[in-house]
């Protein structure tokens, strides 16, 4: 079930995908309205959603000018404590300015349905901040952790440092849990700054991956985690991580299964230590995480430099082609970012959607910096398949 929720007066709408005991919330914002207010209206519709359909929330990110942080914080506090909705959970607020400058982007907000769990979400509580969330479905063990390495990371520590940490942070959480990295089907990297120090941030989590063990880190034997690694940042640091780590019982009904792109090279073939997707296959419903996808050709190489209209394009159709290749159509799409380097071009990255049928695609579009000095856009996604 999908539906489509107005925000009025606010220029806005809630996105609200329901395939069994999976949810996604995307609140998406279209046009300028002040923080605070435009933070208060969203959540409480989100919160209503949240007790109409009896969900928990699993992970939590909000994208908006770091300047109204502070106000959107509260405002979001206030509305789901006003509907009696748990509120002190851990989110993620990334610097993802909108197109039309300072305010709130939007959020996505992925849940759970506990009636439908073999366990119902358990906050992950660590020194006391919350991290993430674990529960349990169809005999398999689900983690998301966010923020990470958290508030005791040390801020003052130098780029590629906060990224090895944040890895190492989240093993560690993930052993408390019973599982370890090696379970990791999907990260985020929120990068300030990324294009000074993308090549050692790669040689970092790369030697971080060999030390763990993750598939694919050291031969081509199994693939490493979907990723999106974006030029962004969290509050005071230069490496924030979040992640959903699956780990199936043995002969259970789950399976992780990496995504392909039939029109991309792996990642790992020029640096970049990620795969393309991956794909939850957890009972009779199917999650698809769609990685980070911009203007590369077949070598690997940035195409049509310059041009932003053929890499937006370009990067739609390599998104477009993993997400059939899970087995998934545009109609499946639940949740996407958007990344746009220059503000002006939000516009292109609409107008090409709508061109290929994504026209009510639940995406926010947010202005930040790709991983290279020539690519212009990037989208990233999530998808659930299933009656």
């Amino acid at each position: 079930m999908k539906t489509r929720l107005a925000l009025a007066p606010l220029p806005g709408v809630l996105h609200l995908a329901v395939v069994r005991e999976r949810a996604f919330l995307v609140l998406a914002f279209e046009g300028p309205c002040p923080p605070a207010d435009a933070a208060a209206a969203g959540y409480a519709r989100i919160a209503r959603e949240l007790r109409r359909r009896r969900l928990a929330v699993v992970h939590e990110r909000v994208f908006g000018s770091l300047s109204c942080e502070n106000d959107v914080r509260a405002a979001r506090a206030d509305a789901l404590a006003t509907a009696d909705v748990e509120a002190a959970g851990p989110v993620t607020y990334v610097e993802g300015r909108p197109p039309w400058g300072e305010g709130l982007a939007g959020a996505i907000v992925a849940a759970v349905d506990p009636a439908r769990l073999d366990a119902a979400p358990r906050m992950i509580v660590d020194r006391g901040a919350p991290r993430g969330r674990v529960w349990r479905a169809d005999g398999a063990l689900f983690v998301t952790l966010q923020s990470l390495p958290g508030p005791d990371g040390d801020d003052a520590a130098t780029p590629p440092l906060q990224a090895r940490r944040a890895i190492a942070e989240a093993d560690r959480l993930l052993r408390t849990e019973g599982t370890d990295f090696r379970a990791v089907v999907r990260t985020w990297f929120y990068l300030r700054g990324i294009l000074e120090w993308y090549p050692e941030f790669n040689r970092e989590r790369t030697a971080a991956y060999r030390r763990l063990g993750v598939p694919g880190a050291r031969d081509a034997a199994g693939r490493p985690p979907a990723s999106t690694g974006i030029g962004a940042a969290t509050r005071g640091a230069a490496c924030a991580m979040d992640l959903l780590a699956v780990a199936p019982d043995p002969g259970g009904p789950v399976h992780v299964e990496p995504l392909v792109s039939p029109v991309q090279p792996d990642a790992v073939r020029y640096g970049s230590l990620f795969s393309r997707g991956a794909v939850v296959r957890a009972g009779a419903t199917t999650l698809v995480e769609l990685s980070g996808t911009a203007a590369v050709g077949s070598t690997g190489a940035t195409v049509h430099a310059g041009d932003v209209r053929g890499q937006t394009s370009h990067a739609l159709a390599a998104f477009a082609g993993l997400l059939a290749a899970s087995g998934g159509r545009p109609t499946d799409l639940c949740a996407a970012t958007a990344f746009v380097r220059r503000a002006e071009d939000a516009g292109t990255f609409r107008e090409l959607a709508a061109r290929r049928g994504l026209d009510g695609l639940p995406a926010l579009c947010v202005v930040g910096d790709i991983c290279r000095e020539d690519l212009l856009f990037e989208i990233d996604g999530e998808a659930l398949l299933g009656e």
